[in-house]
């Protein structure tokens, strides 16, 4: 027998178990735990499910999985949006309930106690996981919101892997917003994600058709990241433009996305459109428009004159001007 065939075993990852815990495994858990809560939530004429999870896994699965979490997540979410996206077909104008998806992993050690509805844990078998989920994650404006569960627990010392998102390619995670060590968010992409472009067909079919730029941005404090060149002047060309982080999305055949190169930016920050009315903008995250501070309402669109100023987070200046 050769030194490797002694040795592989040992250094390389064996075919998993009946029990093992692999990233397919932890991310249709997570998916089928997501349909049973549509069972629990839902009604005739309102689809809702759980968009909040804290997930307790066994702490040796924890370990090995920890560095995969944020792909498990991204893989988790884009099997939720198209199972969402065939479900809305039977709802009228179905928009989201909640803002974002949020994903909090947890390891369960030894001596634990998680207390659920009455029902006591004090272990969680290899291989199984433990979810506690809620309708929304319990505050969308801060990265520490958690279920309102009772929880005993004591602290491992046991070193992980956990990897820095410094470490990751982020633009294949596609919007996912790493707020801590193990905790995940997801926004909904301005309904873009589940559902045809809700701009009405009377101004989709009115509006002129953009032969040159609609508009542009100028940007200080901060660069427009554009196919991997950084310009601090964005071009609006589509009727929707979404202004993202440095881990944003693509741009699509349905809106235009101008990468902010930041990751204190939002996916998305803020959504201008375009109509035959004029422009209007909504804000996802911290903007103020003309020195007034709009909400933070997916659902709201604001009137945006031709030339404005749109500053995001306090210190990002945007300048928009209209040819």
């Amino acid at each position: 027998m050769s030194f490797l065939d002694k040795i592989k075993g040992k250094i390389l990852p064996t075919d998993p178990g009946e029990h093992d815990m692999t990233n397919d495994r932890l991310m249709k858990k997570i998916v089928d735990h997501y349909k049973d809560t549509i069972k629990l939530e839902s009604m005739e004429g309102c689809l809702l499910f759980h968009t909040g999870f804290t997930i307790y896994m066994n702490s040796n699965d924890f370990a090995s999985r920890e560095p995969a979490l944020p792909f498990v997540v991204r893989a988790a979410v884009n099997k939720m949006h198209a199972d969402i996206r065939e479900r809305s077909k039977a709802y009228t104008g179905y928009r989201p309930h909640a803002q974002s998806w949020q994903f909090h992993f947890l390891p369960f050690n030894d001596g634990s106690l998680v207390e659920v509805k009455g029902s006591k844990f004090s272990t969680i078998p290899s291989g199984e996981i433990l979810i506690v989920s809620t309708l929304a994650p319990a505050n969308e404006n801060t990265s520490d919101a958690q279920p309102k569960t009772r929880v005993v627990a004591t602290v491992s010392g046991k070193k992980t892997m956990f990897v820095n998102a410094s470490d990751l390619n982020l633009r294949a995670l596609n919007g996912l917003d790493i707020r801590g060590k193990n905790l995940f968010r997801v926004k909904f992409d301005g309904f873009n994600d589940l559902q045809e472009d809700p701009i009405s067909d009377y101004n989709r079919k009115n509006a002129p058709q953009p032969t040159k730029a609609l508009a542009r941005l100028q940007v200080t404090a901060s660069q427009f990241l554009t196919d991997g060149v950084s310009t601090n002047i964005c071009e609006m060309t589509s009727e929707i433009l979404q202004v993202m982080g440095r881990n944003g999305s693509a741009s699509s055949s349905r809106r235009q996305v101008a990468r902010l190169d930041s990751v204190d930016v939002m996916n998305p920050h803020l959504e201008i459109r375009y109509t035959t009315a004029g422009f209007t903008i909504t804000a996802y995250g911290d903007v103020v428009l003309n020195e007034v501070p709009l909400p933070q309402d997916p659902s709201l669109a604001t009137p945006l004159p031709p030339n404005s100023s749109i500053l995001i987070n306090g210190s990002i200046q945007i300048s928009f001007k209209k040819p």
